[in-house]
């Protein structure tokens, strides 16, 4: 699959530039490209809006999920240094320890 990006400014109403890209995907199943304009019909919208949509979608869940694996690599760090501050005691006292107050 060969993907092409093209920019080009668009100037909108007000004078504002906004500057978008334009994307060439070649090598696209039949069968993909034949349920992507189903989807778009059933949504009503362009197949370009459908495509734009989903990498959107894309992009925003992988920005999501890199969020998370950093939340999880800070807690595991947490968890390390407050292991190494309880010093020799393990998970289970921790708990019999806390229940017990």
């Amino acid at each position: 699959m060969t993907v092409n990006i093209l920019y080009a400014s668009i100037v909108i109403a007000y004078g504002e530039e906004v500057e978008m890209a334009n994307i060439s995907v070649r090598g696209i199943p039949d069968k993909t490209y034949k349920h992507l304009q189903k989807l778009a019909d059933v949504q009503g919208r362009s197949v370009n809006a459908l495509i734009v949509q989903l990498l959107e979608d894309a992009v925003k869940q992988e920005e999501l999920r890199r969020k998370q694996i950093r939340v999880l690599e800070d807690l595991q760090r947490l968890r390390f240094h407050m292991d190494m501050s309880q010093g020799d005691s393990d998970t289970v006292t921790m708990l019999h320890q806390d229940r017990s107050r």
